[in-house]
């Protein structure tokens, strides 16, 4: 009985290895745009300083 389930233990393990990893790379991909747009913001923070100085 134990081996007539393996297969589908197996293809179980990888669907979530798989979702486990994809998650994680969406995770690191969201945290990677939230840096990109507050780095956005400093540099508009920046222009806005420059152009308070003329």
């Amino acid at each position: 009985m134990y081996e007539d389930n393996l297969g589908l233990w197996d293809a179980l393990s990888v669907s979530l290895s798989l979702s486990l990893s994809l998650s994680l790379s969406l995770s690191r991909e969201r945290e990677r745009e939230r840096e990109r747009e507050r780095e956005r913001e400093r540099e508009r923070e920046r222009e806005r300083e420059r152009e308070r100085e003329r």
